[in-house]
């Protein structure tokens, strides 16, 4: 499957707590489901409340089942960004086409411009690419 192919197959589709698709996301779920049918690459299932901030940033911090992640100057096709709405990063969503991919909880999968991520009150906190 393509990247594009893959945006157009999400998009739309609604958020549910812990859902890894095709009928919902979390937006874990949704970057776990990209790099699965674009990239071939299983990244693990990580069981946490998505409604919980803080325990996503705990779940997520020092995992070393995540595979082996590089911080990235610019985002690349496919980078994950990791975004929150304050400073501890608990949100993450995929570059596609010059703008974000993401599953949020009352909207499920939508795609943000730059300026439309930052007024819906995400801010990007980094770019991140998996070292293969």
């Amino acid at each position: 499957m393509t990247a594009d192919d893959f945006f157009r197959s999400v998009i739309g589709t609604p958020w549910a707590n812990g859902a890894n698709g095709p009928e919902a996301y979390d937006c874990w779920g949704l970057v776990r489901a990209y790099y699965n049918e674009v990239r071939g690459i299983y990244l693990p299932v990580v069981n946490v409340d998505a409604t919980r901030a803080v325990a996503v940033a705990h779940a997520f911090a020092g995992n070393a089942a995540l595979g082996d992640w590089e911080h990235l100057e610019f985002p690349v096709e496919g980078s994950a960004l990791l975004m929150g709405q304050a400073r501890r990063p608990h949100h993450v969503g995929l570059w596609l086409g010059g703008g974000v991919l993401h599953s949020i909880e009352g909207a499920g999968v939508v795609y943000h411009c730059g300026p439309q991520l930052r007024l819906t009150g995400w801010n990007v906190l980094g770019f991140y690419g998996l070292r293969r």
